[in-house]
């Protein structure tokens, strides 16, 4: 699941069900915003500058191929910018004027990045970039993030008893480091987030944009990952995955702690959830059940204002 922020931090768009939702940080109402064939998925969108439209992603239902689109904030028929039905990985950047998205997929060969106007037409290659995907672009459009894909093999041993039987099961002899995946700039430009797992588990990152002062935003023990940036740069929202369901943390920077928490689960019933911080990590008691998203529940938690 992918999340972003619209530019004015009044929305986040998400996916729900095969399809993109808007949740109201005012009220925690949700609406749909698309609506995929039978067969088809929305997922990874991302909100043009001005906040008028999101750009997205339409895949098949096994996600094996999908093409780029665009649609009204206020609702509509979605407009299909590429007609490659191929591999696209990760959500599309926009350009700072608005005028162009930045997507990566494959295109008989490795996956690259490639440009195409936002009106649409026909879509060039991002010169020297190749095996890069998960594309974020500076507010001021002067800076490029992205993945840059490099496959590791790793080593394993096993012990023989014999010509035909091992002594025990394989042991892992030299393995990669660790992945660093999507990265996401924060509005100044200064800064990026992105996931990483060289902790041992898949946590949230920032950094300075030259590389450099890497420091951990979380430390939940699991699975995290889809950092976006707040429109004024002072949290970071960002989904993660305990015990095979999807919920939606946003942790204040600098900080390492969560201060507020989304859970939402099969039934589209979601438990407003009360935390508490604790010396050793981030504990919730669960409240009332109440409608998707309940994020007025936890807004002391993520607004200083209210503190």
């Amino acid at each position: 699941m992918w999340l972003n922020w619209s530019p004015d931090g009044k929305f986040l768009a998400f996916v729900n069900s095969r399809r993109i939702e808007l949740l109201s940080i005012a009220d925690s109402t949700t609406r749909p915003l698309t609506a995929p064939p039978d067969r088809g998925m929305d997922d990874a969108p991302s909100f043009s500058p001005d906040g008028g439209r999101v750009a997205f992603i339409r895949a098949s239902a096994a996600g094996v191929v999908a093409d780029l689109f665009v649609v009204p904030v206020t609702g509509g028929e979605p407009k299909r910018l590429t007609f490659d039905s191929s591999g696209i990985s990760g959500p599309p950047a926009w350009t700072a004027d608005g005028r162009e998205i930045v997507f990566s997929f494959t295109r008989g060969g490795p996956p690259s990045l490639w440009r195409i106007s936002a009106s649409g037409g026909t879509s060039r290659p991002v010169p020297g970039v190749v095996m890069a995907s998960q594309p974020s672009i500076s507010r001021n459009g002067n800076q490029l993030a992205y993945v840059h894909q490099l496959f590791n093999n790793n080593l394993w041993r096993v012990t023989l008893k014999d010509e035909k039987h091992s002594q025990g099961p394989p042991d892992l002899l030299i393995s990669a480091k660790w992945d660093n995946a999507r990265p996401h700039y924060s509005p100044d430009g200064k800064r990026i987030a992105f996931e990483s797992d060289r902790s041992g588990y898949s946590e949230i990152w920032a950094c300075d944009s030259d590389g450099s002062n890497c420091g951990q935003l979380t430390s939940l023990r699991g699975v995290a990952g889809a950092a976006r940036w707040s429109p004024n740069g002072h949290y970071v929202a960002f989904e993660f995955h305990p015990k095979g369901h999807s919920e939606i943390y946003v942790v204040e920077v600098p900080g390492g702690l969560p201060r507020g928490r989304w859970s939402r689960s099969q039934t589209q019933i979601a438990e407003g959830l009360i935390g508490h911080e604790m010396d050793n990590g981030f504990i919730s008691t669960p409240t009332e059940e109440v409608n998707a998203f309940s994020y007025g529940r936890c807004r002391s938690m993520v607004d200083p204002r209210s503190r």
